[in-house]
């Protein structure tokens, strides 16, 4: 049993697809459970927000794993992906989950390395303060939970 964040948006989706393929039973989070139109018995729709911490534990109860696929508008994405990431990790940690996948973007992480001049000393300092989105992410991810798989993944 699985739940699954950011499942309306296109990489979430093929997660809650590719899962449910694999006979496993999903729990996805979503805002507008319109927008996921994945049919399936073993899949559990729980309406809520991420940013909510109420809604992320409820969509943790029960499970054995935990993947975060979570993004948003320009305008908002960074504080969303922060945010609801450390939502679901005090959920899980609450919960006693022991297994998390993450997908990050480049530039977080030990990807810092991988950006171009402009983007590393310029526009993230920029839009994102003193704080960087790879402070952030280590701030976030130094998750006392006793985790046997924690996998931070970037998106080419």
């Amino acid at each position: 049993m699985a739940s699954i964040f950011g499942a309306t948006g296109g990489t979430g989706r093929k997660f809650v697809e590719q899962a449910l393929e694999q006979g496993h039973i999903v729990t996805a989070l979503v805002r507008n459970s319109a927008k996921l139109d994945v049919k399936n018995a073993n899949l559990q729709i729980v309406q809520g927000d991420v940013m909510d911490s109420a809604s992320v534990e409820r969509a943790v109860q029960g499970q054995d794993a935990v993947l975060s696929a979570i993004g948003a508008p320009d305008s908002s994405k960074e504080l969303v992906r922060s945010e609801g990431t450390r939502n679901i990790i005090r959920a899980i940690e609450k919960a006693g989950i022991r297994r998390f996948i993450s997908l990050s973007t480049i530039g977080v992480g030990d990807s810092r390395e991988m950006l171009p001049f402009l983007y590393k000393y310029i526009l993230f300092p920029l839009f994102c303060g003193t704080l960087s989105p790879t402070t952030q992410f280590r701030k976030i991810t130094s998750s006392k939970a006793d985790l046997i798989g924690q996998l931070f993944a970037r998106q080419p």
